[in-house]
């Protein structure tokens, strides 16, 4: 029977001459995203890895054989080493980390695009905010006959910079599926909830949208960003256009307001969560304030 590595006969695959790996030339993981475009997901980006390390030592030889498998110490060394290209391989989520030391969950645990999850149910909001709408004082029955939408209070793309931010910080490392789900259930609880009109909801994104981007531009530096009002009011005090006509100054006086206590409710629970290291709890908590900060909001 041939041998399994390099399919000649008098020798098997522990004895195979070929059994070591020649070193992998420096471009070998920069080509894997072209050479394997499928690979989507880490453990593929990882065979992809290991595979070119194979195709490598084969040219390395100058011969046209079959190339020697890449052994194990190998393929683990491919897998760490993708990390870095596999958020573009992946479009844009990170995997979790060394598989070593976690449950298998945990290793083949990709952090999602977003923190945005369920929220509580439309009677259960209505209830929590004693049927009125937070931002405008409108009641339940006023809403209603409005186009009535369920909101994040503190707008989950402000937590998911702050995730991010914090899921790249270099000494958090693995980001552990429960750690990720206790997170997301804080965005999406009750206390960050409110029922508002689609015309507000609308109007009120756009100036946050705004306010992260200039956090996440300025490298999580809160000092530098000019704050959420720079994008509802124009320097001489005047509104800027806003093209859903939802919010007026007393409406935007008032969501200000609910963001502070959203956030306050937030770190609260962040700082009560017990399944996540006392190190990990504090770079989220640290993000977020950051984040926070970077509106400008008098509080």
């Amino acid at each position: 029977m041939p041998c399994g590595l390099c399919r000649q006969s008098g020798h098997n695959r522990r004895t195979c001459p070929q059994r070591d790996d020649a070193p992998a030339s420096p471009s070998t993981v920069s080509q894997i995203a072209t050479r394997h475009p499928a690979a989507t997901s880490p453990r593929a980006v990882a065979s992809a890895a290991a595979t070119a390390i194979g195709e490598d030592a084969g040219l390395a030889r100058g011969t046209a054989e079959r190339p020697s498998a890449p052994s194990p110490s190998a393929r683990a060394a491919a897998a760490v080493r993708v990390t870095s290209i596999d958020a573009r391989v992946t479009g844009g989520a990170r995997p979790a980390g060394d598989a070593a030391s976690a449950s298998a969950a945990d290793a083949a645990f990709v952090v999602p695009a977003t923190m945005r999850g369920r929220l509580p149910s439309v009677a259960q909001v209505w209830e929590s905010r004693q049927s009125q709408d937070a931002y405008s004082r409108r009641s339940r029955a006023e809403v209603e006959a409005l186009a009535p939408e369920i909101d994040h209070v503190f707008e989950v793309q402000l937590i998911d910079a702050a995730f991010d931010a914090y899921a790249r910080h270099p000494t958090v490392g693995r980001v552990l599926r429960s750690e990720h789900a206790q997170f997301r259930a804080i965005a999406n609880c009750l206390a960050n909830a409110n029922v508002t009109t689609r015309d507000i909801n609308r109007s009120k994104k756009g100036p946050f949208k705004r306010a992260k981007n200039d956090w996440v531009a300025a490298d999580y530096d809160d000092g530098r960003c000019p704050g959420v009002d720079a994008y509802v009011y124009r320097a001489d005090g005047r509104r800027w256009p806003d093209r859903y006509g939802g919010m007026r100054d007393a409406e935007w006086t008032n969501i200000k307001r609910e963001v502070v206590a959203s956030y306050d409710a937030l770190a609260a629970r962040v700082d009560d969560v017990a399944d996540v290291a006392a190190a990990k709890r504090e770079t989220f908590a640290d993000y977020l304030q950051g984040v926070f900060l970077s509106l400008r909001i008098d509080h």
